[in-house]
């Protein structure tokens, strides 16, 4: 069986490797709903993903990213929520895809999707239940729940 990159990134049972991030900064994360790791790319993997981004702003959005003022209203077609929230929907330059699959990025990720989501597919019911305990401990739970079932995260994908 041939196994690719994202196949040898998969955290596994057993695993000697640690996981990279720390109780602290899981915890700041589900507190905050942002973690910020200073350091974890390299100053030229940064640098490569800036210009790929760039290019690809000009190239499909007419976006120069030196002119925003005359430009920056092709960002909205980089969009599928029109720039709400400052998210852009591109996924698949091989920029893109070198961040993505960063073996430590892609580790992070794989361990905030565990803490965040609730990854057996309980429903919001299921929640509520468990929820006997107290409405504070419903309260820090709700977040879990999302309605797409269950969610495997040393993939990112849903499983059906």
């Amino acid at each position: 069986k041939k196994t690719g990159k994202i196949d040898k990134m998969i955290p596994k049972q057993g695993n000697e490797r640690s996981p990279p991030l720390t109780t602290d900064q899981i915890e700041t994360y589900l507190r905050d709903g942002i973690l910020v790791v200073d350091n974890l790319l390299k100053p030229e993997e940064v640098a490569e993903a800036q210009r790929g981004l760039a290019k690809t702003l000009l190239e499909e959005y007419g976006v120069d990213v030196h002119d925003l003022e005359t430009t920056g209203i092709g960002l909205v077609d980089a969009s599928s929520t029109n720039g709400a929230g400052g998210v852009l929907d591109i996924f698949y330059p091989e920029w893109k895809m070198k961040i993505a699959t960063h073996e430590t990025l892609f580790l992070m990720t794989c361990q905030l999707w565990r803490e965040a989501y609730c990854q057996e597919g309980e429903s919001l019911n299921d929640l509520l239940h468990i929820s006997s305990a107290g409405k504070e401990k419903l309260e820090n739970m709700q977040f879990k729940w999302h309605p797409f079932g269950r969610f495997d995260c040393s993939k990112g994908f849903m499983v059906s």
